[in-house]
């Protein structure tokens, strides 16, 4: 690592590229949504915007908020098998802090890193902290994955043979990646360590029938949000078709593409929901009233980050010796260090 004429490492450049890199999908992700509002032109998809139902909008919003409320409750019987006993107020407070980062942080999923973060509380535990967070995601992504697999069996003659392929071949992928952990837990020490928490769990056969039984829950939840915007919107949009689209757009909103999987979101829902017979702006509409509502909940998220004191975690996060210099702060540090 080379060291510069003031004497910091080049480690001081990586807030710089992590902005670049933000700043990058943001304008990737916003570019493809303002070339899709500009195909389907300003004015239909102003108009199926504005006639939204209201009240429909707000009780895909409170179940929305409900679902967070199970899967904070499914993150605490998880974390508990590593070691933390956090109340179940504070992870809820902590799941929706999340989902405030998720708004400009790369991907759909980079709040996870920072209410694994700030679970943690310091650096020793860390790691299990990050553990029990991709326990509760993994197990909420399978349970999705299944319920589209099962649905894509009424589906295989609606939607595009590429998209169920992918919904089968993610499911797969995931159920191979548990069975190759033990063998990859043989060469990489971060693998192994997985390997042993997982483990934890083996053991615990009634935490983890309740959990699957809440990833079902809420992913069942998650899938009638959607269809409750769709028909906010006056769509017609089987639920059954949803209940393939909105597993596989949810997947490919974690690519590291965009920010918050703004644009492409809205572009696949287009390329999904044509055969079923809704236009382009329609699907625009349901994708941004969608995201209308992830980001209404996500603010919820950035209310708490305030008033529940963790400002001040995260300052004293960004403090710490640079350069050899204990006067001087991380300021760059984000919470992907964790």
């Amino acid at each position: 690592m080379s060291v510069n004429e003031s004497g910091c490492t080049e480690a001081t450049a990586t807030p710089r590229r992590k902005w670049l890199g933000l700043v990058a999908r943001l304008v990737i992700g916003l570019g493809i949504l303002a070339w899709l509002i500009h195909r389907t032109d300003w004015e239909p998809l102003a108009l199926i915007v504005g006639g939204a139902r209201l009240d429909l909008c707000l009780a895909a919003l409170g179940l929305y908020c409900l679902a967070q409320v199970i899967s904070s409750y499914r993150w605490k019987l998880l974390a508990q098998a590593v070691g933390f006993t956090t109340p179940l107020h504070r992870l809820i407070a902590l799941y929706f802090v999340g989902m405030f980062f998720n708004l400009f942080l790369p991907t759909s999923m980079g709040g996870d890193v920072v209410r694994a973060w700030l679970l943690a509380g310091k650096p020793g535990r860390r790691w299990p902290a990050i553990l029990s967070v991709f326990s509760e995601r993994f197990a909420g992504l399978m349970m999705l994955l299944l319920l589209a697999c099962l649905a894509s069996l009424v589906n295989v003659r609606v939607l595009p043979w590429w998209s169920l392929l992918l919904v089968w071949g993610a499911t797969a992928g995931g159920f191979l990646f548990v069975l190759l952990l033990p063998l990859l837990g043989r060469r990489f020490q971060r693998f192994r360590e997985m390997t042993h928490a997982l483990s934890l769990y083996r053991s615990q056969h009634r935490t983890l029938a309740v959990v699957s039984g809440l990833s079902l829950l809420v992913q069942i939840a998650g899938i009638l949000q959607v269809w409750i915007l769709s028909q906010a919107l006056g769509l017609d949009a089987p639920w059954t078709t949803l209940a393939v689209v909105v597993p596989l757009v949810t997947l490919l909103t974690m690519l590291p593409i965009s920010v918050n999987g703004v644009g492409v979101r809205e572009a696949f829902l287009m390329l999904l929901l044509a055969p079923v017979g809704v236009s382009e702006a329609q699907a625009v509409a349901l994708g941004l009233l969608w995201l209308a509502m992830l980001a209404t909940a996500s603010l919820l998220g950035g209310i708490v980050f305030v008033v529940g004191g963790f400002t001040q975690l995260y300052r004293e996060e960004q403090r710490g010796p640079v350069c050899g210099h204990s006067d001087q702060g991380r300021t760059g540090q984000s919470a992907s260090a964790a």
